[in-house]
């Protein structure tokens, strides 16, 4: 997909789980500018994840909002209304929480001065 030309249905399936805003203001037909404008008011179709400093779409809401069903992956071996032993397999896992140390790690020392603010501007 060219920056030029806009994005295709097949463009849309070969998608990873999770994209830039960017790429889904393109297959949404609105300009980077507005989509960052829209995800700050939380006024985006689609829901916006925070990550870091980056912001993230999940595809699978974004092909919602367009209309486009991914076709389903299934396994030869299993029939279709069976369970997915690989689900069984890891809700198991996770049904024991798993004892640890301390929850809140001891914090190293600040580096700077307590009397330096991050709300007061930098004179230099």
């Amino acid at each position: 997909m060219s920056a030029n030309k806009p994005p295709t249905r097949g463009d849309a399936l070969d998608l990873p789980p999770m994209i830039d805003l960017a790429t889904a203001a393109r297959y949404l037909g609105i300009g980077r500018t507005t989509a960052y404008a829209l995800a700050a008011k939380d006024a985006l179709p689609v829901p916006v994840l925070r990550i870091g400093t980056a912001l993230r779409v999940p595809t699978a809401p974004l092909l919602k909002i367009l209309g486009i069903t991914p076709p389903d992956v299934t396994d030869a071996g299993t029939e279709p209304g069976a369970a997915d032993p690989a689900v069984a397999r890891e809700s198991a896992a996770l049904s024991a929480p798993v004892p640890r140390g301390r929850e809140d790690p001891s914090r190293p020392p600040l580096r700077y001065p307590a009397k330096w603010s991050v709300d007061q501007p930098r004179t230099r």
